[in-house]
């Protein structure tokens, strides 16, 4: 008798570990770095030339996220985020993305040095967040 084949099935490799985990916060710095400079009072406008040609200058990050073509799964969670943020509140999808994206270089920089000196697992501070969330609607 066959074994069943998952509906899920795709053909690749899965990875994981430290290089996945740095890569994953270099490809949000990313997505950040791209709607940064476009921040606030004095952010500059951007100019974005789709396929076609059709230019948009803009200084707006929704419609700067809404135009990137991500394929980067960790980077199209933050653009993701911006879009809901933009969908519930209608506002501040730069403020999030830069957000977002500086929590994770500081877990990188500071909280990842500090998990390894003390031998404790790197899931268990997201764990630990969403059992404490689980807790507080409870």
């Amino acid at each position: 008798m066959r074994k069943p084949e998952s509906r899920f099935a795709i053909d690749g490799s899965r990875q994981t570990g430290e290089t996945v985990r740095d890569q994953n916060v270099m490809a949000c710095m990313a997505i950040a770095n791209v709607v940064k400079s476009s921040f606030g009072p004095v952010g500059l406008d951007k100019m974005l030339v789709d396929d076609i040609g059709d230019v948009i200058i803009t200084n707006d990050g929704a419609t700067i996220l809404a135009q990137l073509e991500v394929e980067h799964p960790a980077a199209k969670v933050l653009v993701d985020l911006a879009d809901l943020q933009d969908k519930e509140v209608g506002d501040g999808t730069t403020s999030v993305v830069i957000i977002a994206s500086e929590l994770l270089k500081v877990r990188a920089k500071i909280l990842t040095p500090l998990l390894k000196f003390l031998d404790i697992p790197p899931s268990s501070p997201s764990n630990s967040i969403q059992s404490g969330a689980i807790h507080a609607e409870g």
